[in-house]
């Protein structure tokens, strides 16, 4: 019976369905829920960026708070790539209060995956890859936040899959895996900055190559340099770009929100809820 769970040289074909059905059915019954628990504050911050670029403008580049006094709401923040992203299905479905939950649960869907074949490829076991799948997927934090509407989920999905690409391209070297890891680590770090620290295991792997004498400067040297000036680099030069924003507009975004706020010409608004 042990073997039956351990010893699997392929991931059996229900463990899929059977995580990500178990998980959606436990979490269906709160799609329709608005912002609720501790964070309710930051959900409702991060709603009403979504919002507005749905109902005002859809420049990623000019994110908007509902508490904006007589400005336009344009200010700094991190990068709103998962409030862009509520506020593209809003523009095709239309605004609903489940689909934040259900783009974070894809997100955090996506994370399992990422965490499962990460750990796979460390250890070359399967079983530890599923191991690994299973915990994430319960963990008590990841789970509870799995389906609220916060960033951070984007971003710790985003740190797994540029890790795992990394790991996939310095095996192999294939300029596909390359450009996936650097697009998702860079985007890790644009939507949450802390989620750069994915840095640290990338290095040691890179010391190790060195160690080992497994690097060919010729060959590695360039995209190596480029990997580690991009992916650093773009997230540094957005947020400096925001500190602009918010010196220019004089609005901040990095506290807590009042969730009832008076809009000139707009009466009160419910940040992250329609008038």
């Amino acid at each position: 019976m042990a073997k039956l769970f351990t010893n699997w040289s392929t991931l059996p074909r229900w463990f899929w369905p059977m995580l990500i059905g178990l998980n959606l059915v436990l979490h269906a019954p709160f799609f329709a829920m608005p912002p609720i628990g501790p964070h309710t504050w930051r959900q409702c911050n991060t709603l009403a960026v979504a919002r507005n670029f749905y109902e005002e403008d859809m420049n990623i580049l000019r994110p908007r708070i509902d508490r904006r006094n007589d400005s336009d709401g344009v200010t700094g923040m991190q990068f709103p790539s998962y409030e862009w992203s509520v506020a593209v299905a809003y523009q095709v479905f239309g605004f609903h209060e489940t689909l934040p939950r259900i783009i974070s649960w894809l997100i955090s869907v996506a994370g399992l995956f990422f965490g499962y074949c990460l750990i796979r490829r460390i250890t070359g076991s399967v079983w530890m890859g599923a191991v690994a799948a299973w915990g994430l997927a319960w963990s008590p934090e990841i789970y509870y936040h799995s389906i609220n509407a916060l960033p951070d989920v984007l971003a710790s999905s985003a740190s797994l899959g540029g890790l795992w690409y990394f790991l996939r391209w310095r095996e192999h070297r294939r300029a596909g895996h390359f450009w996936l890891s650097l697009v998702l680590t860079a985007l890790a770090g644009l939507t949450k900055l802390q989620f750069l620290l994915i840095g640290f295991p990338i290095a040691v792997l890179l010391l190790q190559d060195i160690q080992r004498r497994q690097l060919g400067w010729r060959r590695d040297a360039g995209p190596l340099a480029f990997f580690a000036l991009a992916s650093v680099g773009i997230p540094l030069a957005w947020y400096a770009y925001a500190r602009n924003l918010i010196e220019v507009s004089g609005l901040r975004n990095s506290s807590g929100v009042v969730c009832l706020c008076p809009q000139p010409d707009r009466g009160f608004r419910a940040a992250g809820f329609r008038d």
